[in-house]
C-alpha cells in the first residue's frame, strides 16, 4: 500500500498548481473499474455528499475488494485513488493504515465541506467493513 501511495504523492509533487493536480486525479477517475449498475442502490449509497458516491465492498481470498463510482468527476478520481492503496487488502492492513495523500497535498480544503464529508463517509465504510470481518 505504501508503495502506491508514496508513486501518488511523487506524481502530485511533481505539479506545482492545484488545477494540474485535480486534472491529475480527475484523469485517474477515469480509470476506475467498471460499477456494476445493480450496487447503485441505497444502501450502497454515501449520504452525506453534495455528490452521489456509490460503494460495494466484499471479501475475496480474506481480502477486501472495493469498488466504487461517482457522478462527480472529481470525486470518482479521489475515490479511485482511495481504491488504488486500500482495495484488495485484509481488513488488518486496511486499519492499521494511514492514508497521508489526502492531508499532505490539501486536496479537503479545495473540496466543499459537503465533498469532503462524503469523501469521510466513504473511508468510514471501508473502516466499518474491515472491522466486521477482521480474522480475531
Amino acid at each position: 500500500m505504501l508503495e502506491v501511495e508514496e508513486k501518488i504523492i511523487n506524481d502530485l509533487s511533481l505539479l506545482n498548481d492545484i488545477n494540474d493536480k485535480y486534472i491529475y486525479i480527475i484523469d485517474l477517475g477515469k480509470e476506475l473499474q467498471f460499477f456494476d449498475e445493480k450496487y447503485k442502490t441505497e444502501q450502497n449509497k454515501i449520504p452525506g455528499c453534495k455528490s452521489d458516491i456509490w460503494i460495494h465492498l466484499e471479501i475475496k481470498n480474506g481480502k477486501i475488494i472495493i469498488t466504487a463510482d461517482s457522478n462527480t468527476a472529481i470525486i470518482k478520481g479521489i475515490i479511485s485513488l482511495i481504491i488504488k492503496i486500500l482495495s484488495n487488502k485484509t481488513p488488518k492492513e486496511i486499519l492499521d493504515y494511514k492514508l497521508e495523500f489526502m492531508d499532505k497535498f490539501g486536496i479537503y480544503t479545495h473540496l466543499s465541506p459537503q465533498r469532503s464529508n462524503g469523501i469521510n463517509v466513504f473511508l468510514m465504510r471501508i473502516i466499518e467493513y474491515s472491522k466486521l470481518n477482521i480474522k480475531k
